[in-house]
């Protein structure tokens, strides 16, 4: 069965690689949502996928095919990037830690692929979704906790969910790295303020205290879970002055609305570089607290 999926695979998109330039964008919208979205209906429409062999030899695979035709014919493409970018999100929010996994890379590969041909408001569309990637993709509530029956069990979807977080804020600065110049200004700031306000929440978790974690997650897991709000909150902060740093360094004397940003930049990055020093000092002799706490040492 799998052998029969791999194959019938291929020669969809050995089909639409050596034809699919031709297509009208009436055609791709038409194959797009009549026949490329439906493969990933089982996974976007349920809360868990159990099946990790066919997420492993059906879904990444189709997925990664999927993205590169789309990046191939971006000409003809373009007008279905957001939906595209939608189902991508759909995946990177998934409680399946796999199938988020598998949405985070094709939006690296779509960006490494087509991102040299996004114009302004095509940025403006990834910077929407991935709002959207961050707002859903946030920690757990106390609900979502105490689905888990037991302590194990909400550790280890809390680890999960951590990690996918981390992997989302090296995607936003490899962005930032490759594509700083061509997102544009009017979409520059409302991305930093997603990072600053995305820092800012995990830093507001880190003030609770083990014991306000330790009946949900146990003693050392509330101490771990501290460590992981530290690290999403420093990852967030290393992110958005990374961002920073492209973005000024790539602005544009002779270009008004440009210069004014970075006149922005400059104020955000020396209150936010303050920031960062006051709020990080001694943050190693806190989580080695942590840890003492942890494994029961005084």
């Amino acid at each position: 069965r799998v052998e029969l999926r791999e194959r019938a695979m291929q020669e969809l998109f050995g089909v639409l690689n050596a034809h699919g330039g031709g297509f009208s964008e009436e055609m791709w919208l038409l194959v797009y949502q009549g026949v490329l979205y439906p493969i990933f209906d089982d996974v976007i429409h349920v809360d868990e996928v159990h099946d990790t062999e066919w997420l492993r030899t059906t879904c990444g695979p189709a997925m990664k095919e999927l993205t590169g035709v789309f990046s191939k014919h971006f000409a003809v493409t373009c007008k279905l990037l957001d939906q595209h970018l939608s189902l991508l999100s759909k995946c990177v929010v998934h409680v399946n830690e796999l199938v988020a996994e598998i949405g985070i890379s094709n939006v690296r590969l779509l960006l490494n692929e087509s991102g040299e041909s996004l114009t302004r408001d095509m940025w403006g569309v990834v910077c929407g979704i991935m709002r959207v990637m961050f707002d859903r993709s946030g920690p757990l509530t106390e609900e979502e906790l105490m689905e888990e029956v037991s302590v194990q069990a909400r550790l280890s979807r809390v680890a999960s969910r951590h990690r996918v977080r981390m992997l989302l804020f090296k995607l936003v600065q490899d962005m930032c790295s490759d594509h700083a110049e061509r997102i544009g200004s009017d979409h520059v700031i409302h991305f930093l303020n997603l990072l600053g306000s995305t820092q800012h929440s995990a830093m507001a978790r880190s003030y609770a205290s083990v014991e306000d974690n330790e009946e949900r997650l146990g003693r050392m897991g509330a101490a771990q879970y501290l460590q992981m709000i530290y690290a999403e909150s420093a990852e967030a902060s290393r992110s958005e002055l990374r961002f920073m740093f492209s973005v000024y360094s790539s602005s544009s004397s002779s270009d008004a609305q440009a210069g004014e940003v970075a006149i922005a930049l400059e104020r955000r990055l020396m209150d936010r570089a303050e920031e960062v020093l006051n709020k990080y000092t001694g943050l190693d002799r806190e989580l080695k607290a942590l840890s003492r706490q942890a494994g029961g040492v005084g």
